[in-house]
């Protein structure tokens, strides 16, 4: 084509530019259409946010694949849903032993037990778990009184690899609870009570001696006999005659061939001052109930000397058995006792 002719006046020759590049006349004299350069633009622009967001959502899966390796161990708490039961704990507490299952399904290297809906599901006894997940909160092997299935709890311990608490289980004769025997022997002579109290556990029979406290009165005066009339006269405490630490003697009433007058028996939480044989025996067996001892049997041991003998006992939870941080040993030691446990 020819030379374009561009009018002379400024004004003109810009309306002029202006029609020329709305109706695209620019692309077909050898000039950029900025129409068509717009479009090319946005398109390539699109197809850059297209990507983008491509690989947003690839980095998002692939971070959520990873939060149980990476991020449940440092920071929020642990969902655990054990044979449909539910548990949450820190993750420090599921990490006391490296070596163990489920130390080893926080760091991502346990494939049995996975992540399912932000939870982790162990197929596995939920309630004897409730029993694992205690030993790992307190080191500690401590079982209800009534429980019996220490092979089952043994055998979950040797699931979850946690051969320490199953070691603890081993020892069942520990574990089980105690029966617990209490006697009273109580022997009455007109204004006087005698009493013999004797124990199976040596620890029971310090702490009920450690609720009597016996007073006495001097000889003088006036005094009422066979009354729970309290004393005038100050009272003096008495120490109990402790023959072992499995018993220990007291008596009240009065008994005017002695130096002393009187003597009275006080039995915590109680805080009467009891001088009748009948009514120190009624609090002390009050007593023992609120402890949990039942009545047994009873018997007299003389008919001569009407001594009654009252047997009572109690259950006794087991004792807690500790594991001591010394028996864990270093790592070696104990992969060397994953091995021996794996080869039974």
């Amino acid at each position: 084509m020819g030379n374009i002719w561009f009018p002379s006046n400024q004004l003109c020759q810009q309306n002029w530019l202006m029609c020329v590049q709305n109706s695209g006349c620019l692309g077909i004299l050898g000039y950029p259409c900025p129409r068509q350069q717009t479009y090319a633009n946005t398109k390539r622009l699109g197809g850059f946010c297209f990507w983008l967001v491509v690989c947003v959502l690839l980095l998002y899966i692939s971070w959520t694949l990873n939060f149980p390796k990476e991020k449940m161990s440092h920071q929020g708490v642990v969902v655990l849903n054990v044979g449909g039961l539910k548990f949450t704990t820190w993750p420090s507490t599921l990490q006391q032993f490296p070596e163990s299952r489920l130390a080893k399904m926080l760091s991502g290297s346990d494939r049995e037990l996975r992540l399912v809906n932000g939870e982790f599901f162990v197929d596995r006894d939920g309630v004897l778990f409730g029993y694992i997940l205690d030993f790992l909160r307190t080191l500690q092997v401590s079982l209800p009184s009534d429980f019996t299935d220490y092979w089952r709890l043994q055998r979950e311990a040797n699931f979850y690899e946690l051969y320490s608490m199953a070691d603890l289980l081993s020892q069942e004769s520990l574990l089980k609870p105690k029966v617990e025997i209490l006697e009273i022997r109580f022997l009455l002579q007109e204004t006087q009570a005698f009493f013999r109290v004797f124990g199976s556990c040596s620890s029971t029979i310090d702490a009920l001696a450690g609720c009597v406290t016996i007073f006495a009165e001097q000889l003088g005066g006036p005094t009422w006999n066979n009354h729970n009339i309290p004393s005038q006269k100050p009272l003096v405490p008495l120490p109990l005659e402790r023959p072992s630490h499995h018993d220990f003697i007291f008596q009240c009433g009065t008994d005017y061939s002695d130096r002393l007058g009187a003597r009275y028996v006080s039995i915590k939480p109680d805080h009467r001052k009891l001088i009748n044989g009948t009514n120190v025996f009624g609090l002390l067996v009050d007593v023992l109930l609120k402890e949990g001892f039942h009545l047994v049997s009873t018997r007299t041991v003389s008919a001569e000397e009407k001594i009654e003998c009252y047997c009572f006992e109690r259950t006794r939870p087991p004792d807690a058995l500790p594991f001591s941080p010394a028996q864990q040993g270093s790592a070696v030691s104990q992969t060397k006792t994953i091995r021996m446990h794996k080869q039974k």
